[in-house]
């Protein structure tokens, strides 16, 4: 409906974790440039404010991720490789005890 909001079109597409990042709105204007706003999420913000303002046709809406999921992103592609070797040990263990 023409008087969604940002945060609408987020609920629709299944929220927001615990831990986000802030909201990137990428929209066209009448000229056909690309305006672009920056702005922290929050549910609470009422309807057309600058933290939630209503939808027009073709806007793009990203959610960034927060800094503790980049963080703990980049610790399990550090440490995934090592999980195989811990596993393939303590099955070792297992079967030579």
């Amino acid at each position: 409906p023409q008087s969604s909001t940002v945060i609408d079109a987020i609920d629709i597409a299944g929220g927001t974790k615990f831990f986000k990042g802030n909201v990137k709105l990428i929209r066209y204007d009448e000229n056909g440039i690309i305006e672009k706003k920056n702005f922290k999420y929050s549910k609470e913000s009422p309807p057309g404010s600058v933290k939630n303002p209503y939808l027009k046709s073709g806007d793009l809406i990203i959610v960034n991720r927060g800094a503790f999921k980049e963080t703990s992103e980049i610790i399990r592609d550090f440490t995934e490789p090592f999980s195989g070797l811990i596993s393939t040990y303590g099955l070792y263990k297992a079967l030579t005890d």
